[in-house]
């Protein structure tokens, strides 16, 4: 998933491809394993898609957004906040 969390539209490009993903929105991408590039303002990352040892999704953070996270712990432990 590639998300937007701005309150307005964005254009990303993947490898080649241009994506535009509405505000406060996402959309779902597949990589192929392998090396790509990520593209957004005047700024690129280059990166390795590998294969899911766990559940085969992820984030992309295109804008690099802070975020803060909340993780649900089981048996009634408290919530940890992350902030990332």
């Amino acid at each position: 998933m590639i998300d937007n969390p701005t309150p307005n539209e964005i254009k990303v490009i993947v490898d080649v491809k241009e994506l535009t993903i509405p505000a406060k929105s996402s959309v779902n991408y597949t990589f192929e394993y392998g090396k790509h590039t990520l593209s957004y303002g005047n700024q690129s990352l280059n990166f390795i898609a590998k294969p899911s040892t766990t559940d085969n999704s992820g984030l992309i953070n295109s804008t690099q957004s802070n975020y803060i996270m909340v993780l649900l712990l089981k048996n009634g432990h408290k919530p940890v906040l992350v902030n990332g």
